[in-house]
């Protein structure tokens, strides 16, 4: 539970500032926390047995076509988003398994 909280939260930020102009904050900490939600509990399943960098793409992807879906954007705009929103949590796994 802790790791998905700590997900949105880093992830809210980029996806915030990226937004900032077209959406209002409560609803992208909604959107982000809902897309979390099915993509975070999936991910964690996969982790043990399957490539985190394979997991992280599908995540990314997955991500895409949902905040295309929720914020109405292109899928373009919406893997930028996702990049943005992922890139801390990725670098932040990355360190903390390196440990």
């Amino acid at each position: 539970m802790l790791a998905l909280f700590l997900t949105i939260l880093l992830e809210f930020f980029p996806v915030f500032f990226l937004l900032a102009k077209e959406r209002s904050g409560a609803f992208v900490l909604f959107s982000v926390s809902i897309v979390n939600m099915i993509t975070n509990p999936i991910a964690n399943y996969l982790y043990p047995a399957q490539n985190f960098f394979l997991i992280e793409t599908g995540v990314l992807l997955a991500e895409s076509l949902l905040f295309t879906l929720l914020f109405g954007v292109s899928l373009k705009h919406s893997t930028l988003l996702s990049i943005a929103a992922n890139l801390p949590t990725i670098l932040l796994s990355l360190i903390l398994l390196s440990l």
